[in-house]
């Protein structure tokens, strides 16, 4: 179509008015001096690595908050390496993990209520949120009840934080030998922990409807150095006790199982997340045979398995061998999990050890190799709460403002959102589609992506899943469709799937440049050099070539096409020296560096 001429002034002021626009949304962005800092993409925020930067923001609390436990203040107990222990940063792979805005988590949670339930761990995470979240509201007041251990009150927000004591989740209590016949045989028994493994723990019990989210975790306390041999657990099922009496392992698979039913039973409506488990770096030595960890550095990613892995049988293998019974005891429930292990594996260096703030704690209870320094690595796992709690608490509100998935607007938002999570994101958007009952071509590309971006169709086990949603579509997937996938088989290096979708490309389109471009591209990107000398060959042969970029600009009746690498358009020279005018501010204002 022949270009009309438009007015001069018009056309220019068009442009500024657009890139005034991109200045705009340039601005709300998250600043960073980086020119080629990527926007954020969906990701699992529990794969990553640390990264030391120096220019990290500094914790937001320090040694003077009110809700410190003293043994874990190293700022106060003047641990070495405080300030390199918190230049680390974690960074999820493809993506930003950003640091948490205490105001705006407040305000989200105005009117609510967090609650944490399980061992020290969890206190441990309790007190990083409280001190961060004091920052929004200095007035904060400490609080307990409800059988809560501790916890605070923030009354600016009307925000309620706190932790319940129940290292084992089901009641337990001590019964002396002498009290009744023990099932535990032998005279070097004292008595026994009574396990009621249908109960909750007393501290617990009666939270019903009470929290708006709940964090449990259990495990540090399943050992035999909690429980040894003259004092060990005795497990009972409805009163009576379990014939034969179960392993310490096998209770807490019963507990497990026990406590996830009564959990999804008693708090439907409330947002449950479970808490894998925090793993410990003591050595040379448990922490009652003289274990320490007074390391400079994280541990390296090759180093990981020899100190965790179950089946070197070292001292810190505790948190794979429950992490994996609790997996299985929460499948096929709501109950979300926070899986913060690997991240924290490689925290050697972050401990408490045996700066811990009285003269002879060492020599009574020796390093302390189990909890973390604060301001420290709970700090992380605060911003990846924060994270995806953000993400359930909008779904709520667009529920509760009544929009409804039927709508394939509001489904397909939902499906990106929930897919940006990462982890359980994945079963939240898969469950979002299921429940839509319309979806169109935007629903099933956006379900794709969040299978694409998380990593669930890159490998070779999930080819029969990315085929099935595909091909399970309500219309045939066109070549558009396939190509997602496409680059989804470039991201993860699977040449399984890239053979089976590139056919399904060409098969629908053999002509269509772009698509024999993109497969070249791919195919030389992947190393597979015979297919980019084939595609080639017959783009030649078929006389195909690529056809260049095209965008145009209508006013009235007019409209004015822009062709990629054409210079012929008679007011170039003008639309040009405006936009090197307007890169030019846009360096000088904000550091951002635009392409255009």
């Amino acid at each position: 179509m022949a270009a009309s001429k438009l007015p001069s002034t018009m056309l220019i002021w068009l442009i500024i008015s657009t890139f005034a626009l991109t200045i705009f949304y340039l601005k709300l962005l998250p600043y960073s001096k980086s020119p080629s800092s990527p926007p954020p993409l969906p990701c699992n925020l529990f794969a990553g690595k640390w990264v030391l930067d120096p220019n990290r923001r500094r914790p937001i609390y320090d040694d003077t908050c009110p809700f410190h436990r003293n043994a874990w203040n190293c700022l106060r107990n003047q641990r070495d390496n405080m300030e390199l222990i918190n230049s680390w940063k974690w960074v999820p792979e493809d993506c930003e993990l950003n640091e948490i805005d205490p105001v705006e988590f407040m305000d989200v949670m105005r009117d609510k209520r967090i609650g944490f339930i399980g061992d020290s761990l969890n206190e441990n995470f309790l007190v990083s949120l409280l001190c961060i979240l004091r920052v929004a509201d200095a007035g904060a007041k400490k609080w307990k009840r409800k059988g809560a251990w501790r916890g605070a009150y923030f009354p600016k927000f009307n925000v309620t934080v706190a932790y319940h004591r129940a290292v084992l989740l089901a009641k337990y209590e001590w019964q002396p030998k002498q009290s009744e016949i023990m099932i535990t045989d032998g005279d070097e028994v004292k008595g026994v922990y009574r396990v009621d493994v249908d109960l909750p723990a007393k501290e617990w019990g009666d939270i019903s409807g009470f929290y708006d989210i709940l964090i449990f975790n259990t495990g540090h306390w399943w050992g035999y150095d909690k429980f040894p041999k003259e004092s060990p657990l005795a497990f009972y099922e409805g009163g009576k006790p379990i014939v034969p009496a179960p392993s310490m392992m096998e209770g807490l698979q019963i507990v497990l199982k026990n406590m996830a039913a009564y959990i999804e039973k008693e708090f439907p409506r409330t947002l449950k997340f479970w808490r894998l488990q925090s793993p410990r770096h003591f050595y040379g030595g448990d922490w009652n045979q003289n274990g320490t960890c007074s390391f400079k550095n994280p541990l390296k990613n090759s180093e990981l398995d020899l100190w965790f892995d179950p089946s070197n049988n070292g001292v810190n293998k505790e948190a794979r061998v429950v992490n994996e019974l609790i997996v299985k005891a929460l499948q096929e429930t709501d109950i979300k999990l926070l899986d913060l292990t690997h991240l924290s594996e490689f925290r050697s260096d972050a401990h408490p050890a045996k700066w811990l703030g009285k003269k002879d704690a060492v020599a009574v209870w020796g390093e302390d190799c189990m909890h973390w320094c604060l301001p420290g690595v709970p700090d992380t796992w605060v911003n990846i709460l924060w994270q995806l709690v953000r993400y359930r608490m909008i779904h709520g509100e667009v529920l509760k403002m009544g929009f409804d998935v039927s709508s394939a607007f509001v489904g397909n938002t939902l499906l990106n959102l929930h897919g940006k999570c990462g982890g359980d994101g994945v079963d939240l958007a898969c469950k979002v589609f299921d429940q839509m009952p319309v979806r169109d071509v935007v629903s099933w590309n956006t379900m794709i992506a969040v299978y694409m971006d998380c990593g669930e169709v890159g490998s070779a086990r999930d080819l029969d899943e990315a085929i099935r949603l595909t091909e399970s579509m309500d219309f045939e997937p066109n070549a558009v469709i396939w190509g997602t996938l496409l680059v989804a088989c470039k991201l993860h290096g699977n040449s399984n799937l890239f053979e089976y979708v590139t056919k399904k490309v060409l098969d629908q389109e053999p002509s269509n440049s772009g698509n024999l471009t993109s497969v070249t591209n791919l195919s030389s990107s992947m190393g597979r050099w015979q297919d980019v000398l084939r595609f080639r060959r017959e783009m030649r042969e078929e006389g195909i070539e690529k056809v260049p970029g095209c965008s145009s600009i209508q006013i009235g009746d007019n409209v004015h096409e822009f062709v990629a690498r054409d210079t012929s358009h008679m007011q170039r020279n003008d639309i040009y020296e405006i936009l090197e005018s307007l890169h030019s501010h846009l360096w000088l204002e904000s550091d951002f560096c635009i392409n255009v």
